[in-house]
């Protein structure tokens, strides 16, 4: 057996959120970051930093920009992690000259879904098929009976040699389709008709953050006031929106979505939040409309509004 060409097709059937862009249990398929820059305006060439794997991934980017003013410094990378797949951009020379903020925070430039199996194949020597190796649990594959050492051969029509012919393959589909697969188990040619889920791939970047504790004056004694700050982008959005609250006050968040009636949505509490929380909404199963994000964090309520157009 081949295991160059392990492929991972995944479904994630809910959207989670965490307070966390990246948690340490964080599960790393693949990673690689290329962050490339000139010490100063006149250097002769160009420093590189070159990681990959869990060293690629665990780089704090934010921190390096924050800490480093080099000239010119552009980053490219790409992760899957949670099979979620990541691609990160950035480049100094495209931040407007107005943007002087000192500190970097990351932040999710778009999100998409696309079509996923659920299956993590490798390449049969004699190009006979792929071999599935692990079935995601709650996936379509699951759901439909693929199990281990099935040979998947054809996807609706479409012969498969190698992983790269079933990413392919189901690429061409829409989430929520059934596809037609062909497979051998136990020599026998049978066929499934799984209904494929999705995985997100999110695009990353950094910005300047430029994060002041206001100050205010009570009964003639200067107290901190606890900013916060939410903010939804896309708005509107076609389904896929990014959720940022930051605040001072580190206590915990209730979080809810309602629609025009009131009617709740969403509604979740989080515990452990940091003073940073930063996370993709996915509303692309609900209808068009209007709708009411609501963070409460003590006697600080907050609320945006959100369009959701699908057209």
């Amino acid at each position: 057996m081949n295991y160059k060409h392990l492929g991972a097709l995944i479904l994630f059937c809910t959207c989670t959120m965490s307070n966390h862009l990246f948690a340490q249990s964080d599960i790393v398929s693949k990673a690689m970051l290329l962050i490339s820059y000139k010490k100063s305006e006149n250097a002769q060439k160009r420093e590189q930093i070159n990681l990959a794997g869990e060293a690629a991934y665990r780089f704090d980017v934010a921190d390096f920009l924050s800490k480093n003013k080099y000239q010119d410094i552009q980053i490219n990378g790409h992760a899957t992690v949670n099979y979620e797949k990541q691609i990160w951009q950035f480049r100094s020379r495209d931040l407007q000259k107005n943007e002087t903020c000192e500190k970097f925070i990351q932040t999710i430039v778009e999100t998409e879904k696309r079509p996923f199996l659920g299956v993590s194949v490798i390449a049969m020597e004699d190009f006979s098929g792929v071999q599935v190796v692990d079935i995601i649990e709650g996936s379509g594959a699951e759901a439909a009976g693929f199990q281990v050492n099935d040979i998947i051969t054809v996807v609706n029509d479409f012969e498969i040699y190698s992983a790269c012919d079933l990413t392919t393959a189901v690429g061409q589909t829409n989430v929520g389709d059934l596809v037609d697969i062909d497979f051998l188990r136990a020599d026998e040619n049978q066929t499934l008709r799984p209904t494929l889920g999705y995985r997100s791939l999110k695009r990353l970047s950094w910005k300047p953050s430029c994060n002041e504790t206001s100050i205010a004056l009570e009964n003639e004694t200067a107290t901190d006031v606890q900013e916060a700050k939410l903010s939804v982008f896309p708005n509107p959005t076609k389904g896929m929106t990014q959720v940022s609250y930051t605040a001072t006050n580190q206590a915990a968040v209730q979080m809810s979505l309602t629609d025009l009636t009131g009617k709740i949505i969403l509604n979740q509490q989080i515990t452990d939040f940091d003073g940073f929380y930063l996370e993709t909404m996915d509303l692309t199963t609900y209808p068009e409309g209007i709708y009411f994000l609501n963070i409460t964090q003590g006697d600080v309520v907050q609320t945006e509004k959100i369009v959701l157009q699908k057209h």
